[in-house]
Formats: C-alpha cells, structure tokens, sequence
C-alpha cells in the first residue's frame, strides 16, 4: 500500500538536535480502536508498576524533553513536546483503516480512557501508549524506538523492555505473517506489541501498542503518528511499517 508507507516514512522520529532547533518531535505513533469484544479497553495512565526515580531537565532542550532515571540506573530521554503534523491528506488515517478486506480498523472511542482524549492525541507516541504505565508514563510523553545519536543514548525502548518486561513470544521468518499473529493462542488482551526492524546496523522499534480480542481474533490498539487511537488487524501494521520481527512483551512477573 504505496500511500501507507509513504506516511510511515513521514513519520520517522526527527532527532533530538532538530527538536532544539524547531521546537517540534515527529514520532512515529499509534492509531485508534472501536468498540471491540475486549473487556480491557480502559487501558489507564496512573501508575502500577515502575515510577521513574528522577526526571531531569535537558539543559538544551528543557521544556521539550527529560531524562527519566529508573531503578537499576536505566536512563532514557523522554519526550514532552506535540508531534508534527506532517500527513497533508485527511482521508489517509480512513485509508489505512481500510486497506484489508473484510477487516476494517476503528478509532478508539475518546470516552474508553485518557489515553484517548482527543486534547492529548499530539503529545505522546505509540511506544508510550505500548509502555504505559507499567513505566509511570502518561499521554504527555513520547519515548523514541531507535538510538538518539544527538545525546548519545542507545535505543530507550530497546534499554527499558529487557529490564522491566519479559519476551513472551515473537514472531519472525516463516511465521512473520498475519494468520500466525491473528490466532496464536498465546498471545492474551494486554500483551505489548512490537514491530522491530533489525535489517539495519541497529534494532528499530518501529511501533508498537497493546494486544485486545476482536471476535476471537488478536488485534493491535495503538497510536499512527499524530492520529488518534486505533484498533487494527496486524495485517494492517504489516502494511504501513517494514518489520522484520513481532514481539509480544508482558511485565516482569506477570504472564
């Protein structure tokens, strides 16, 4: 889908050096859901899990990005800043939603939880939504999916996942495909969803977002770019990002 992977390129994250300079972050981000089966649509903001231990201003860059200092020492840049809109076609968000047959995505109702409260949609990214607040993380924030060569950190969500969630599964090579996704029976409501891409000399999140059950089917809640929230088919992220690997994650003690 030419035109859905051109606006993923849109919507590859500037780096922190452009964001001093402009003020502005464009992230890649997540989509919207519909009213589905899932019971755990609330998804919530307040914390229930690791808090960061110290958030510091960015000399250069404060009002507009933090560092987040975790247990075990885990620093990340965390970003506060609204995402650029950059797509010029208003109907592009329905045409990704409707770009597989029979399997149409839907945008989150606003009311469902302040995760998608319309007032909040420019501030934060799908890896936030994805990490939550299992990391004391809110609507505010945007967390990058690659190294941040301007500061010098490795990729945030590649140092946070290993230390405060658990691999429950993956999915790459010959099961790198949608079916397998759709109706792995392992794979439960909550679960955060990764898109990776290790093609390059370095692991990219490309996206992510929290797994809900749609007619039997495992679906994918999460943030496109500056869009709202959105429920899809894996098939649909399979279009828009060029993965290479799927991984499931759960917090750490949690299965």
């Amino acid at each position: 889908m030419p035109q859905a992977q051109q606006d993923h390129n849109a919507h590859q994250p500037l780096t922190l050096a452009t964001l001093a300079m402009l003020g502005v972050l464009e992230l890649a981000g997540c989509g919207r859901a519909p009213q589905a089966e899932d019971t755990q649509l609330n998804f919530p903001v307040a914390s229930a899990g690791v808090a960061p231990l110290n958030r510091e201003d960015i000399p250069e860059l404060k009002g507009f990005a933090q560092i987040y200092t975790y247990p075990g020492g885990v620093k990340v840049p965390v970003l506060h800043c609204p995402i650029q809109l950059t797509d010029p076609d208003p109907d592009n968000l329905r045409k990704i939603l409707f770009a597989v047959p029979d399997k149409h995505g839907e945008v989150l109702d606003p009311l469902t939880s302040p995760w998608a409260d319309p007032s909040k949609q420019a501030f934060f990214n799908c890896h936030a939504f994805a990490l939550g607040e299992t990391l004391g993380l809110t609507p505010n924030d945007s967390v990058n999916g690659a190294r941040v060569n301007s500061l010098g950190y490795e990729n945030p969500v590649g140092l946070l996942l290993p230390k405060f969630f658990d691999l429950k599964c993956s999915f790459e090579g010959e099961t790198l495909n949608a079916p397998a996704f759709t109706h792995h029976a392992s794979l439960s409501s909550g679960d955060r969803i990764f898109l990776v891409n290790s093609d390059g000399p370095s692991i990219e999140h490309l996206h992510s977002g929290r797994l809900v059950k749609r007619n039997g089917e495992n679906w994918v809640v999460s943030k496109l770019g500056e869009d709202p929230l959105v429920v899809t088919p894996i098939d649909t992220l399979l279009l828009v990002y060029p993965t290479t690997r799927i991984e499931a994650w759960v917090p750490k003690n949690v299965r």
